[in-house]
């Protein structure tokens, strides 16, 4: 493995809860902080206030083309709305902060605005300076990682104040990120899907540590025919899951990283899923139930959803959705897991709904009908505790 210093350049932006038409408030603990006279944030639908759900079964997706809405994960049910910018491109839980990144019309640029998740609504914390373009979040604390793109994809860091800690540096697409822990240290897993070398193709994954400086280590994993591969890791967990498949297969193969290093799995598991042709675009795991839920965009058709034991003796699931699935060579945030066991989908046309129940012995997936995801869209994400983040 081979090491060197990494420089990032961020963008980050966050939301703003809605509600009434907008007027001052009084400076107490919901107050915005100040400097952020000049932030986007028009309420538009009431009442403002989401303090009648509990936290753990709280959501926010992207609604329309500028607005973020928290809503109600049983039922749909839109909370409030805010509009944060002119167009919302990606939204991450950090803490009790939600961090958005939006762009101008023209798609130009990026930046990052952080609001602190309330009793009952959304308040502007901090914002970030232009950023480039297409921004996607993930946070590393004590940090917020942003990826950009231009000529090349860039990855950034900003502090708490979201200001950003130079240098950036030019490095690779994610199609996965997650977090691991080595003591009381943090780092970056990222998996890259574009490796080539001597006719063979490799999917590539990087280490990244902060020491006051950055620095990086490279495993490659042989990928013949160059599937589809994300990460997905469980909040509180040490094992990172690489999980692929090839869009004509039934086929998913399931490799295990033991504590987010940048190494081959020893080995992969492969399970059948009878009907789960497409591409994988997401992918979460309920750790107590044993599971992997696989989300598949399938060319015209819909999306499926996929449960996936990680007990060879449980059978597969594969439900579809009503909508097709978008495709993206980056890391999405495209399916949401909840601990009650609930699970949001999103899809070209609305957010749909999905109830986890039973044991790891016997796991149950189930469609929600009675849901109403209307007119949301992705990004979609819990305001509880994220899986794969801590």
């Amino acid at each position: 493995m081979k090491s060197n210093r990494l420089h990032f350049f961020s963008v980050l932006v966050v939301c703003a809860c809605a509600g009434e038409p907008f007027r001052a408030v009084s400076q107490s603990e919901d107050a915005a902080a100040p400097g952020l006279a000049t932030l986007p944030v028009q309420h538009e639908l009431g009442p403002p206030t989401f303090s009648a759900v509990e936290r753990s079964e709280l959501a926010f997706a992207r609604k329309g083309q500028s607005q973020v809405a928290a809503i109600e994960a049983a039922t749909g049910r839109v909370l409030s709305t805010t509009v944060v910018g002119d167009v919302v491109l990606d939204l991450a839980r950090e803490g009790d902060r939600l961090l958005v990144a939006t762009s101008s019309d023209a798609l130009e640029s990026s930046t990052v605005r952080a609001f602190r998740i309330g009793e009952s609504s959304l308040v502007a914390a901090a914002e970030s300076a232009p950023l480039g373009s297409g921004a996607r979040l993930f946070p590393f604390q004590p940090h917020t990682l942003v990826l950009t793109e231009d000529m090349a994809v860039t990855w950034s860091v900003l502090d708490a104040d979201l200001a950003q800690i130079p240098p950036s540096k030019a490095l690779v697409r994610p199609s996965g990120l997650a977090l691991g822990r080595d003591g009381g240290e943090t780092h970056l897993l990222a998996l890259a899907t574009t490796g080539f070398e001597k006719g063979q193709y490799f999917d590539t994954l990087v280490g990244a540590r902060f020491d006051a400086g950055w620095t990086f280590e490279y495993a490659s994993v042989p990928a013949a025919g160059r599937p589809s591969s994300r990460l997905a890791r469980a909040e509180g967990r040490d094992e990172v899951y690489l999980v692929r498949k090839l869009a004509d297969a039934w086929a998913i193969e399931i490799g295990e990283l033991p504590g987010a290093e940048p190494a081959v799995p020893k080995s992969f598991r492969t399970a059948i899923v009878p009907g789960a042709l497409g591409r994988i675009e997401a992918v979460e795991v309920d750790a107590n139930r044993e599971v992997l839920l696989v989300l598949l965009s399938r060319a015209a058709s819909t999306g499926a959803l996929a449960l996936i034991s990680l007990r060879d003796e449980v059978e597969p699931q594969l439900l579809p959705l009503a909508a097709p699935v978008e495709s993206s060579d980056w890391f999405t945030r495209t399916l949401a897991l909840f601990e009650s066991g609930r699970v949001l989908a999103a899809s070209v046309s609305g957010v749909e709904a999905f109830e986890l129940t039973g044991s790891a012995a016997a796991p149950v997936l189930a469609l929600d009908a009675d849901f109403d995801g209307d007119g949301l869209a992705a990004p979609v994400v819990s305001a509880g505790a994220q899986h794969g983040q801590e």
